[in-house]
């Protein structure tokens, strides 16, 4: 996660403080544009057929602007929205002149139909643009829950198999810190409305995603190093976790101090959103080991009375049922795949990705438009997925990194189909840019379905897919 370095370089970045005069100026034009239209010869059933529409979109224009006082400014919704404003009031400008100059009916019902048209279609445009305001909202909740069941289930695991806390316990303060201080960003954001809570309730939802993305799978990782015991993999895989929240604390910390210094009332809002700060990590380990030397002291006497008793001595445990199963699984699936291959596209696509961004030799313009939007959620999916195995790790950790390939690939999926791409294009862009392509050693080729439609398959089964195509079909069907 990138964090700015100071204060200043912060405070840039809300240099454009939302103030409420752009929708205004929009629904003033349309406000406008119906006084004309009252001002002709014009029947009753013929203005309300355009009034009401239009009357919605104000509507919509002016939550859309209030919502932002909850999620944050969106610059690139309201330019979106812009050739659209153009095209209603071209058209009603069209309605105005044909009935002002009594042109024929059908020229009339003509231009009636086309501004009719436009404005629903643009009250469409922000239902789509509310649900995407709650999409965040629920994606943030989404992996914040799922952040805190990972972590638990990891300090679950580690108590159980005796791991040492020390390490474990400051993560689980970060983390927990980082989720409350989100939380609280959230939950002032919904109750105050203000541009000061929105921009940092928008920062936290940055924050936790890119958390999500960084973290994601690497609890599993270390439950299953500790539960085979593998406790330096479990140590370094843990470190990773630590580095993840500490990071996340220090970017929500420095965005609150930057927006509350762009003016007396945005300090005074950001007053009300409570904030954690995470114990120093002496005091963490020092109660980590207290707690540690609680728990054992009791037990110690009759464990070592037992063993003797017995005459036993203390051995190891294997890997439990549970990790068994997941070495199994991963075994038989490497049996069928080309690591090294996969290891090596993967590298080939990192030159070819960075040569793909900074345009080099002007290979984008060289590209058709479809592929290109492609290759540039794929790019920007890319960047987030890997921490890579190296070629002669252990199966399961190579396996973990092509799940998460998968999992990566199916949101470059969805978002290429949500933007109305052909499925057929994006199995076959899928097939020929992503790393685990292809990657099926000879003799499982034939048995298998390829990756591209694999991909497309599960990315068709997400509900928001489902429902874009639905509206694509359905406006296809009006025209």
């Amino acid at each position: 996660m990138a964090v700015a370095t100071n204060a200043t370089s912060e405070q840039a970045a809300y240099a454009d403080a939302y103030s409420g005069e752009g929708f205004q100026s929009l629904i003033d034009s349309l406000d406008e544009k119906e006084s004309h239209l009252q001002g002709i010869s014009m029947p009753e059933d013929a203005y309300n057929a355009i009034h009401e529409p239009v009357s919605k979109l104000k509507d919509n224009i002016r939550e859309f602007a209030e919502q932002e006082n909850i999620y944050g400014p969106e610059p690139e919704t309201w330019e979106h929205y812009a050739s659209r404003q153009s095209s209603i009031e071209s058209s009603m400008d069209g309605v105005y002149k044909a009935y002002h100059d009594d042109a024929p009916d059908g020229i009339k019902m003509s231009y009636l139909d086309d501004a009719v048209h436009n404005a629903r279609e643009a009250n469409d445009f922000w239902r789509r643009e509310f649900a995407k305001l709650l999409e965040k909202d629920q994606r943030m909740e989404q992996e914040m829950n799922s952040m805190r069941s990972q972590m638990a289930e990891l300090q679950r695991t580690a108590k159980q198999q005796g791991f040492t806390e020390e390490q474990l316990a400051q993560s689980m303060v970060l983390a927990m810190t980082f989720l409350e201080n989100s939380k609280a960003a959230r939950e002032a954001a919904h109750k105050e409305k203000h541009p000061a809570t929105a921009r940092f309730f928008q920062d936290a939802r940055k924050a936790v995603h890119e958390c999500y993305q960084d973290i994601v799978g690497i609890p599993r990782k270390a439950k299953t190093a500790i539960l085979n015991k593998a406790f330096r993999l479990a140590d370094h895989t843990i470190q990773r976790i630590t580095g993840v929240f500490d990071k996340g604390i220090s970017f929500l910390a420095k965005r609150r101090f930057a927006i509350a210094q762009m003016s007396p009332l945005y300090e005074q809002k950001m007053e009300a959103v409570p904030q954690q700060e995470p114990p120093k990590r002496e005091e963490v380990a020092q109660e980590a080991e207290t707690k540690k030397e609680q728990r054992s002291e009791p037990e110690k006497q009759p464990q070592e009375a037992a063993k003797a008793a017995a005459g036993q001595k203390e051995e190891k445990a294997g890997p439990s049922p549970e990790v068994q199963k997941i070495l199994r699984e991963a075994d038989e699936a490497m049996k069928e795949l080309d690591y090294d291959k996969f290891y090596n596209n993967h590298r080939k696509f990192q030159s070819f990705a960075h040569n793909f961004k900074e345009n080099t030799n002007g290979m984008r313009d060289k590209i058709p438009m479809n592929e290109r939007e492609f290759l540039s959620h794929l790019v920007n999916w890319e960047g987030k997925i890997f921490h890579l195995t190296a070629p002669d790790g252990p199966n399961y950790s190579k396996y973990e990194v092509l799940q998460k390939a998968e999992l990566e690939l199916k949101h470059v999926a969805k978002e290429c189909l949500m933007n109305n791409m052909l499925q057929a294009d994006v199995v076959d862009y899928i097939n020929k840019y992503a790393p685990s392509a292809g990657i099926a050693k000879a003799e499982s080729l034939r048995s298998k379905v390829n990756l591209g439609e694999k991909i497309v398959q599960e990315a068709m089964k997400d509900p928001q897919v489902q429902r874009a195509t639905q509206q694509s079909n359905e406006a296809e069907r009006q025209r």
